[in-house]
């Protein structure tokens, strides 16, 4: 009876496999064949930084942001027009990038209750009637230190665009320092 031999699962597996040096190493299991290979590195994205001292607002924030993303670009300033930059065009690079918030504690304190009282108070005063209960609810909630705040908003938007969120093909990352 003959011993049990290893067997590859698919292609992948043909070749066991070793990193050095920017090459891949592999060795063919069932001949013992060396083989060297230059595999080129992956592309980095680009990676904006955005700094949590340089901003106080929401539309503080977005003017900081838009000078890092979209240079020169007119856009909304709004929370809808922030999340379609994230979906890339724009005159943005396709295939994503890593944006790193720097000082994004300051960014957390800066757009918290009281950033987000002033945001939803804004909102109530131009929302259309049908719609008033519900802002007066999140206000109310927002008003007693609970619930999300402008800086939740903002990284949930952002995360959405990310490998775990609802639109993972924008390649967005999020690195807060």
């Amino acid at each position: 009876m003959k011993p049990d031999v290893w067997k590859p699962h698919g292609w992948l597996s043909l070749f066991a496999s070793l990193r050095v040096h920017g090459r891949q190493h592999s060795v063919h299991p069932a001949s013992g064949i060396n083989e060297f290979m230059v595999v080129p590195k992956p592309k980095s994205k680009p990676t904006p930084h955005i700094d949590g001292c340089s901003f106080s607002t929401l539309e503080e924030f977005f003017d900081h942001v838009g000078a890092r993303l979209i240079p020169g670009v007119v856009w909304g300033h709004n929370l809808d027009a922030f999340n379609d930059i994230l979906r890339g065009g724009f005159g943005r690079s396709e295939g994503g990038f890593v944006l790193c918030w720097k000082d994004h504690d300051i960014s957390r304190q800066r757009l918290g209750y009281d950033e987000t009282v002033r945001q939803l108070q804004k909102k109530l005063a131009r929302c259309h009637p049908d719609n008033v209960a519900s802002v007066e609810g999140e206000l109310a909630i927002a008003i007693s230190r609970r619930g999300p705040t402008a800086f939740d908003w903002l990284v949930e938007i952002i995360e959405c665009h990310g490998a775990d969120g609802s639109e993972p093909e924008d390649g967005v990352e999020l690195q807060l320092q």
